[in-house]
Order: C-alpha cells, then structure tokens, then sequence
C-alpha cells in the first residue's frame, strides 16, 4: 500500500518504488508522506497533467542522482487515509500503544476531559473517550473504542462502539453507532443505526429509525 524505499547509510535514498507488488518489496521502509522540500523542487513538477510525488517527482530526483534523503524513525505510525485505520489509531491512542499523552481523568475505562457528565445508569464496558462537555445519558452503553467528543450527546439507551463522534454530534434514543464515523454537528435521530464503515458528514442527519 506504500511507496517503498532504499536509503544507505547516510540516508540518501537510492531506489524508490511507489506500490508496488509483493514481488517488488524490497525493503521494510516505506514513504509515509512527510516531506521537506526545497522550493526549487516544484519547478520540475509540469504546469498540467497529473504528477504525482511518489510515483513520479521521488523517482525522476533519484533517477537524475539529486540529493533525496530519508529520515527513518521509530515509535507508532499509522496511515489514517481510510476510515477504518482511523478508528484503529483512535483505539490505539486509548490502549497507550502511541507514546501520547491524553488529557483528562482515568474512570474505569473511560477518560473523561472537564465537564463531560456520564449519567447514573450508563455502561461503560471498554476503553472509551469522552470529551469536554460531552454527555452519556442513562441506560446507554459505550463498549471499546467509543470516542465521545467535546459538546457530543449519546442519549437514552443508544449504543457506541469502535466510532468516533466528533464536537457536538448526537446519537438520539436507542440510536446504535458501530464502527462508524459522526462528524462535527452530525444527528442520529431515535431508533437510528450506522454500521461499519458508515460516516455523516458536517451537520448532516439520519432519520428516525434509519440504517
């Protein structure tokens, strides 16, 4: 899934391959899109035309022996460019396996940030989130990998598990989130479900008993 990369012992890059096959892997480096570029380096890039910088600036700087260097460093690292390993690094961050430190308060398996308020009766049963402000009312339940962001609302009875609910986003009565992604202001009405790999946009809205 990623550019992959040979660099010596100074770190100057000498192969670079954008993708390839199985049969074209031949490091355990890869390019994972973070680069510091001298601004003469665009003026090779064509006015017009797709050009990309893996596939076709990286290995054209290589090819014409320009001085392209490779920082390999060590510690968590995770493409968040799909929604689902943007939900793994969300559970990641909350079982302590990327090194950073997250605010708020231990409760049970939940980290709460100031002002949030998890009602009498709701379930907490795995790690979860809940950020400033934010409101789990009785009878719902958060199970792993629930985040609970700043202003969001879970309400009576809904279920949260394995998806992040951004600022001020609601999941209305018995409304089900499971594997999905609610952006900011985002509305599950009652009854409503999203199920893996689903995701609302900014302020948009899922209807009474919608799937």
């Amino acid at each position: 899934s990623y550019g992959v990369v040979i660099t010596d012992e100074k770190g100057r890059v000498q192969r670079f391959v954008e993708k390839p096959d199985w049969s074209g892997v031949f490091s355990d480096q890869v390019n994972t899109g973070i680069y510091i570029l001298e601004k003469e380096v665009l003026d090779l890039i064509p006015k017009e035309g797709p050009y990309d910088f893996g596939r076709d600036l990286f290995p054209r700087m290589v090819r014409e022996g320009m001085a392209v260097y490779g920082y390999p460093m060590t510690g968590y690292w995770c493409d968040i460019g799909d929604q689902s390993a943007y939900l793994q690094a969300q559970l990641d961050l909350l079982r302590g396996e990327a090194n950073l430190p997250l605010p708020g308060r231990p409760a049970g398996h939940a980290l709460m940030q100031e002002g949030c308020v998890l009602e009498e009766g709701a379930r907490v049963e795995g790690l979860c989130f809940l950020g400033e402000g934010a409101l789990v009312r009785r009878g719902a339940v958060l199970e792993e990998g629930a985040v609970v962001g700043p202003g969001a609302v879970v309400e009576e009875g809904a279920r949260i598990a394995r998806s992040c609910l951004w600022e001020n986003s609601r999941v209305g009565r018995g409304g089900q989130v499971e594997g999905a992604v609610l952006c900011r202001d985002a509305l599950v009405r009652a009854g409503g479900q999203m199920l893996e790999g689903s995701a609302l946009g900014m302020g948009a809205l899922l209807g009474p008993r919608a799937k």
